[in-house]
């Protein structure tokens, strides 16, 4: 009987313990860290990162986790109801949950390297290799058959050091946009949950089309990586960076996985770091991120050094931004030089913006 009771209570509680807890946060660890973490075949982040675990209460669900990273051997895992059972009754959770009111439950995964080659094995003479040239697309990159999708979002309400300019910039660049072909999603003072969302759904919709991208808001670099704040980050010290805030490597992986013909990334998110005064790193501005194939990252000044929010209604790169992004003379590369001279003029050299790029087409804002 006493069995009987026991296993009643446990269906009882994997029935309603995820129900009761909303949505539960699945935090991600790897050894070593910074691989690819995909839930159902759809990246979510890079690891140690959260993502988010909502149960529909259908008997038996199960969702798959795939870990992927370079030199390591892939990973799939599944999790269900039953696991987070486990962890909750051995005290291995954390109360509270960033994407409802769940609970956070850590899984720490030990990624096994994929094996060296035998180089003492029989040598075997390979059959004949037919060179080919370097893959080339089938036909010349061209704009006017490629549908444009735009993500833009200005964040200016942040608790900590709020900046004046940034939604009128986000605001005025995506109205900009509508004129020029781009299907335009603007997002304005963005929790992290709100740009999380916002990525995932741009990224789907940038399957082979022009991909725009455009931030304005507080940014900063950790361990050479650039993050993207939202304005609900709370940030006691350098270790809750990659859980308050967005890092602009995931916008990279999530436009290089959508498959998109061509992606324009614009960062005018290097003002000053307003939890500077809490990091034991006293590093400036934004890293130095050197662009994906097929993709062009103009930051608004030059990696390690910080931009202007400006006085006016604009910050001075937006302002440059708007000026050029309709002239059907310029190619995209003109139009970023353009950009950059008119911000270097107007705050008297102080502010130098910087692009990398690997995109060898032709394409033009203003067609």
């Amino acid at each position: 009987m006493r069995r009987l009771l026991a296993l009643f209570f446990m269906v009882a509680v994997l029935h309603i313990l995820p129900s009761c807890a909303g949505v539960d946060t699945i935090a991600v660890k790897t050894i070593p860290d910074n691989a690819k973490v995909f839930k159902d075949e759809t990246f979510m982040c890079n690891s140690p990162c959260d993502i988010p675990f909502k149960f529909s209460g259908t008997t038996g669900e199960i969702y798959n986790i795939t870990l992927e990273k370079e030199g390591y051997k892939k990973q799939s895992y599944g999790m269900d109801r039953s696991q987070l059972f486990d962890k909750y009754f051995a005290g291995n959770y954390i109360p509270g949950s960033k994407f409802g009111s769940g609970n956070t439950f850590v899984f720490t995964y030990s990624l096994e390297k994929n094996p060296e080659p035998d180089l003492t094995a029989k040598q075997v003479s390979p059959a004949p290799v037919i060179l080919k040239p370097a893959h080339v697309p089938a036909t010349p990159f061209k704009q006017e058959l490629s549908r444009r999708v735009a993500l833009v979002i200005g964040n200016s309400a942040y608790k900590t050091s709020p900046l004046p300019n940034p939604v009128n910039d986000a605001r005025d660049i995506a109205a900009s946009l509508p004129s020029l072909g781009f299907e335009v999603m603007l997002v304005q003072n963005a929790g992290l949950r709100e740009m999380e969302e916002a990525i995932n759904s741009f990224s789907k919709k940038a399957h082979d089309a022009v991909a725009f991208f455009f931030f304005a808001g507080h940014g900063l670099q950790l361990d050479g990586e650039n993050y993207l704040v939202p304005i609900d980050a709370d940030m006691d010290d350098e270790g809750d960076v990659r859980y308050e805030s967005v890092s602009a490597g995931r916008v990279m992986d999530n436009l290089r996985y959508a498959d998109s013909n061509l992606n324009i990334v614009v960062l005018d998110a290097c003002r000053d770091n307003p939890f500077a005064r809490s990091f034991r790193s006293k590093t400036r501005g934004l890293a130095r991120l050197s662009a994906p194939r097929g993709s062009i990252i103009a930051f608004s000044t030059a990696p390690g050094d910080v931009a202007a929010d400006g006085a006016g209604r604009n910050s001075p790169y937006a302002t440059a931004f708007i000026r050029h992004v309709a002239n059907p003379t310029l190619s995209v590369e003109s139009f970023f030089k353009e950009v950059a001279k008119d911000v270097s003029a107007q705050t008297r050299d102080q502010q130098r913006p910087w692009v990398s790029s690997d995109f060898l087409g032709d394409f033009s804002f203003g067609h």
